[in-house]
C-alpha cells in the first residue's frame, strides 16, 4: 500500500556544492519538492554541521560536475559524524566519464540523476535518500516516478488521470479532481508497450502542499486490489526498468 501522507521519515540531506556552484537551484528544488536539505559551498562547514546533527544528517547531495575528489573528501568530512557511507550519495548535475562512474561504483555510491533533472525525479532521489537512512519500517513497496496516462472509474464516472509514481501495490494519481477516499476504482494505466488494468482502493486524497508524495499535485493514493501474477509480473519489471534510470 502507498504511505499515507501523515507518515513521514525524519532527516535532513546535506547538498555540499563546490566552488563553482555546479549545483545551481537544485537544493532549492529539492525543498520546494519537501526534503529537508541544508545548502553548502565549503567542506568545512558541512562537517561542522554533521558534528552538531550526528545521524540527523541522512544523505548528501553532491555535484556530478566537482568529480570523484569531492564524494571523497565530503564523506571523509561528514562520515565519521553521522555514519554515512557512499550509498548515502548522491550525484546530480552532468554524466560522469565511464571510468569515473565505474570507480564510484565500486566504493558503493548508489544514487545520481543526470541533467535534465524533472522535479518528480528530484524528489524521488531526495525521498529514497532519506527513507534509506530512516529506521521508519513504514513503505512496503519502492516507489518510481513516473508520468504515465491513464484513466480511473468509479460507477461510470471516468476521468483522465496521470500516474504520478506507481510501486507494486499502488501508485499516485495526480488529478484536480481526485476521488474521495474508500471509493473502489477500475484504473487502466498505458505502459509504453501495453495497457494495465486493475483494481483499487483510495487511500488518502491530497490537495497541493498537504501531500508528502507530491507536494505540487492534487490528487489520490490508492492501493491495488489483488492484481493477478502476471499483472505483478508487467508491474514489477515496469518499476525495475524505471528505477534504473538513477542507479550508478
Amino acid at each position: 500500500m502507498s504511505p499515507t501522507p501523515l507518515h513521514r521519515a525524519e532527516g535532513r540531506l546535506l547538498a555540499i556544492d563546490d566552488e563553482k556552484g555546479s549545483l545551481g537551484d537544485l537544493p532549492l528544488r529539492l525543498i520546494r519538492a519537501g526534503v529537508d536539505v541544508h545548502h553548502t559551498s565549503e567542506i568545512d562547514e558541512a562537517e561542522l554541521l554533521a558534528r552538531q546533527e550526528g545521524d540527523g544528517v541522512c544523505g548528501l547531495v553532491l555535484p556530478s560536475a566537482a568529480g570523484e575528489r569531492h564524494v571523497f573528501e565530503a564523506l571523509e568530512a561528514v562520515g565519521p559524524h553521522t555514519g554515512l557511507g557512499p550509498e548515502g550519495v548522491a550525484l546530480l548535475g552532468p554524466r560522469m566519464d565511464g571510468r569515473a562512474i565505474e570507480r564510484l561504483r565500486e566504493l558503493g555510491v548508489r544514487w545520481r540523476l543526470w541533467d535534465p533533472q524533472e522535479d518528480r525525479d528530484l524528489r524521488f532521489i531526495g525521498w529514497s535518500l532519506v527513507w534509506g537512512a530512516s529506521d521508519q519500517n513504514l513503505r512496503l513497496d519502492q516507489r518510481v516516478p513516473t508520468a504515465l496516462p491513464a484513466t480511473a472509474a468509479r460507477r461510470g464516472d471516468e476521468r483522465d488521470v496521470l500516474v504520478g509514481d506507481l510501486s507494486p501495490s499502488g501508485a499516485f494519481l495526480e488529478t484536480e479532481s481526485p476521488f474521495p477516499a474508500g471509493s473502489r476504482l477500475g484504473i487502466a494505466i498505458r505502459l509504453p508497450n501495453r495497457a494495465l488494468e486493475l483494481t483499487a482502493t483510495v487511500r488518502w486524497v491530497a490537495s497541493g502542499r498537504a501531500a508528502l508524495q507530491t507536494p505540487l499535485a492534487t490528487g489520490c493514493g490508492v492501493e491495488f486490489l489483488d492484481p493477478p501474477p502476471a499483472l505483478r509480473g508487467v508491474l514489477a519489471e515496469h518499476i525495475e526498468s524505471e528505477t534504473a534510470r538513477f542507479l550508478l
